[in-house]
């Protein structure tokens, strides 16, 4: 007796059966106590940055992603919604890959990160940011010296070897708004740089960092920088080779030591060295 005199075709039974089991895994999916991760996920993070971790909750993101919910580091909310979703399609040629969004108190990020499973190949990498707020940055990596404010707006694209990151290549086109950086360099009399904008243009080529235009201003200051970094294997050994001018308040103007004697003098400056270990050298001063 056919399947027909049973009354259903083997193709419809087919159906029913992938039905019952995509509801099954739907239902799953959604159902799953996905809050039992919390703990783990928050021992993990401490570990990692050394500072204290807490998360709200952990749900389902429909379709096939999950979301963090109230992301707090040393008690203070950094990130109100992170959901993080794989690239199936990156999985049919090799290439483990995940998409995020990020919702901060103000602002969003969102991108994606690929890398192939065997190592053969390259990372692929791409970021956009809408006034998103980046004091978690400042929770991430502390600074001994000044701290990350403000708000960014822009995209970052990133390439490399899987064996071999510090020959990456890419771009970078950013825009700060209220906010301040560290002043990396202990030669500096401040510890911090504030501004009320600051825009950076810079690409990347097997290695070589080329900061096209870093151009900043603020209150009592404003100033602009270009250069190179040559990166490492050991990010920290990268080289510097920058150089610049700013427009200083005459009294920080004056402990340089190379500024004009006019309070609207720029004071010209080298920035070199490695990354850990940055050297500040001012050149000269220069009337307006």
């Amino acid at each position: 007796m056919d399947d027909k005199a049973n009354g259903y075709s083997f193709w419809i039974k087919s159906g029913f059966i992938i039905y019952i089991l995509v509801c099954f895994s739907v239902f799953a999916y959604l159902k799953f106590p996905y809050s039992v991760f919390v703990p783990k996920i928050e021992h993990s993070l401490a570990k990692r940055i050394k500072k204290e971790v807490a998360i709200e909750n952990i749900k389902p993101a429909f379709p096939f992603g999950f979301c963090i919910e109230g992301l707090k580091i040393d008690k203070e909310l950094v990130c109100k919604e992170m959901i993080i979703r794989p690239r199936f399609l990156s999985l049919f040629i090799g290439r483990a890959g995940l998409t995020i969004h990020i919702a901060t108190q103000e602002g969003s990020a969102k991108g994606f990160f690929e890398k192939p499973f065997l190592g053969i190949g390259k990372m692929k990498a791409k970021a956009s940011m809408d006034n998103m707020d980046i004091t978690i940055l400042q929770k991430i990596f502390p600074q001994e010296r000044g701290s990350f404010q403000g708000h960014i707006t822009g995209k970052i694209v990133f390439r490399a070897p899987a064996q071999k990151p510090y020959k990456a290549s890419g771009e970078a086109h950013l825009e700060f708004r209220q906010g301040t950086i560290p002043a990396f360099a202990k030669e500096l009399p401040f510890i911090e740089i504030a501004f009320s904008s600051l825009k950076l243009d810079a690409n990347m080529k097997e290695g070589l960092l080329n900061l096209e235009k870093l151009v900043f201003q603020g209150t009592n200051t404003s100033g602009n920088m270009n250069g190179t970094i040559k990166l490492k294997e050991k990010t920290s050994s990268s080289e510097l080779n920058f150089n610049g001018e700013m427009k200083l308040p005459e009294n920080i103007a004056q402990t340089l030591g190379g500024a004009s004697n006019s309070s609207s003098g720029k004071t010209k400056f080298i920035l070199e060295g490695k990354i850990k270990s940055p050297q500040f050298r001012v050149v000269a001063g220069i009337k307006q």
